[in-house]
């Protein structure tokens, strides 16, 4: 007849299967790659895509931000993912007008200017209004020079209105904590768990 003993060994081995089962999907997730925030707190006058990190802000109450699976970069392929959006279409604020230019700059810091690299124009879908915004999402891959200054945190993206024809919306491309310095995070509460939960079967 099973005594407690053997149902606590049977408790015990299947929480700790389900923890293994937790650290698997922490490991899995290291191939990401890169994530990247636009213009995060601290790094910039504004955060996300605001008029407040232009060079000579305009009268704008604008703003944009990333979207769905957000902005990644596979340094292995060289490869960049974005997904971001602008305006109260993309459940932001609108701009002054209905934008014309999506530009990737740089390389530069916060509060400086660089040359257009990238024209982000053809990735670009406007909402049926076209004062509401609109959403850019796609890939491409960048050179390894560029791929060296995106990850630099030089890089920027400005979008363009005729009101602000030096740029109405200015996001900086910085990298986000690494994901291994995350997932040793959540490891750590997962394992802390589980562990917990076995002492308190195995009183």
């Amino acid at each position: 007849m099973p005594t407690q003993s053997h149902f606590n060994f049977f408790v015990v081995r299947n929480a700790l299967a389900i923890c293994l089962l937790l650290f698997a999907g922490l490991l899995s997730s290291s191939g990401q790659g890169v994530i990247f925030a636009l213009s995060p707190p601290g790094t910039d006058r504004g955060i996300g895509l605001s008029p407040l990190n232009e060079i000579i802000p305009g009268n704008s109450l604008g703003s944009g931000g990333v979207l769905g699976n957000g902005i990644i970069f596979d340094p292995i392929s060289r490869t960049l993912s974005f997904s971001f959006g602008y305006g109260s279409g993309a459940g932001f604020t609108d701009l002054t007008g209905p934008a014309f230019a999506f530009l990737l700059h740089g390389p530069s810091m916060p509060g400086e200017t660089a040359p257009v690299f990238l024209d982000l124009s053809p990735y670009h879908t406007f909402y049926d209004d076209h004062a509401r915004g609109g959403t850019i999402i796609g890939s491409l891959v960048m050179t390894p020079n560029q791929a060296q200054d995106l990850l630099a945190g030089h890089d920027y993206i400005n979008i363009y209105t005729e009101a602000n024809l030096g740029g109405e919306l200015r996001g900086q491309l910085v990298a986000v904590p690494e994901p291994s310095t995350t997932q040793l995070l959540g490891l750590g509460v997962v394992l802390s768990l589980c562990l917990s939960f076995r002492r308190r079967v195995l009183k």
